[in-house]
């Protein structure tokens, strides 16, 4: 009897360890789901700024200009926060466009006058759709929780910026 209570003693330390330190079920575990979305939003915040660089020059419409420029100054501070937040928890942030947003960039300066805003503004609307939907699916579903509140925090300005890109579409369409 002596030796059964001693192995169980024993065994206890081992025990609560194991089972009071599960990071996944609070929050701290960076899964592949947030690792994802850190690497899309550093992407997609590396296009935007260089789209808004061209359109900050090249537009013709001073309102396309000055989208240009908020979105260059939004989404440097966005992608700075982001890069930061991403070193500290492991996870990488690409500072580079995947394809598709090279493509893009590359009809861009092709593209001058009116092609250039239209082209432009309306590809704002749909990024901005595309974004918010990636910050509303880490929100809710990601695990991290400083990258999912990250996700929550930046949902009010990819909003606005949606309304304003939406409005000078509007002229576009």
């Amino acid at each position: 009897m002596q030796l059964k209570r001693l192995l169980m003693l024993a065994a206890f330390p081992a025990t609560v360890s194991c089972c009071g330190d599960d990071d996944d079920e609070y929050g701290n575990f960076v899964s592949n789901r947030d690792r994802t979305f850190v690497s899309k939003t550093a992407m997609s915040n590396r296009a935007e700024t260089d789209a808004g660089t061209l359109a900050a020059t090249k537009a013709t419409d001073t309102a396309v200009q000055s989208f240009g420029r908020m979105m260059v100054a939004h989404h440097a501070e966005a992608r700075k926060h982001l890069q930061q937040m991403a070193a500290e928890l492991g996870a990488a942030a690409p500072d580079t466009t995947d394809a598709a947003q090279a493509a893009l960039l590359l009809q861009l300066q092709t593209l001058t006058g009116r092609a250039f805003d239209s082209a432009y503004i309306v590809n704002q609307v749909n990024a901005h759709k595309a974004a918010i939907a990636l910050h509303e699916e880490e929100a809710a579903r990601g695990n991290n929780s400083r990258i999912r509140g990250w996700a929550k925090e930046m949902l009010p300005r990819l909003e606005m910026q949606l309304y304003k890109a939406d409005l000078l579409a509007n002229g576009y369409r």
